[in-house]
């Protein structure tokens, strides 16, 4: 039996939480330019063998659009800082293949009322061939499905409270190389929990953590 595991810590994100009522609405920012920092741990077991992948980098989001509240929102995320480990038993080795998104950016499309994903494209040879390649693997499994939702990333537009934890689920089916196995064929199920600990204010904005 095969057993996976993922954390998913994001930090330094500039999102606006407008007050309603008691509670507050997650809305991410669409018109100014910020970046996160993020680092994962994934974790997988079979049989005798423990495989432990180590993630961290910083997506930047540099905004082309809109001019009006009407058009698509675009924008270009770059990557940097990334360092990526691998830990099979007692081995550890440089992730040689993350860390090849060190450097990469893309010019992305949302819907300007869902926020949801419309396009992503490769700025150079090198983007393209790391979205080809990552589009099937552990990390590139992170950044996809809710994540790509630029004005509701943690879910929905739903009311929060603090003190609220909420799940996103969603199952994909795979196939091709995908948890470092040439030949895959399966389902991967995705469980991002969420935890509502509580609001700061900073310099007049409302900061959730």
């Amino acid at each position: 039996m095969t057993q996976i595991k993922y954390w998913l810590f994001i930090s330094t994100l500039s999102i606006a939480f407008p007050n309603d009522g008691e509670g507050y609405r997650f809305i991410g920012n669409s018109t100014q330019d910020y970046y996160m920092d993020l680092e994962s741990v994934f974790e997988m077991s079979f049989g005798p063998w423990d495989v432990l992948n180590n993630f961290s980098g910083r997506q930047a989001y540099e905004f082309m659009a809109p001019k009006e509240k009407r058009d698509e929102i675009i924008f270009k995320m770059t990557w940097s800082k990334v360092i990526s480990t691998m830990r099979i038993g007692d081995k550890v080795s440089p992730n040689h293949e993350a860390q090849k998104q060190n450097g990469t950016s893309y010019t992305i499309k949302n819907d300007p009322i869902t926020g949801k994903l419309i396009s992503m494209v490769g700025n150079d040879e090198a983007s393209k061939q790391i979205m080809e390649t990552t589009a099937n693997s552990e990390i590139g499994s992170l950044f996809s499905g809710d994540e790509s939702n630029i004005l509701y990333p943690f879910g929905s537009d739903s009311i929060r409270y603090v003190g609220d934890v909420w799940t996103i689920e969603e199952e994909d089916e795979k196939s091709g190389n995908f948890l470092a196995f040439d030949e895959f064929e399966g389902t991967q199920k995705s469980i991002i929990s969420y935890n509502f600990k509580k609001i700061k204010e900073k310099k007049g904005n409302k900061i959730g953590y």
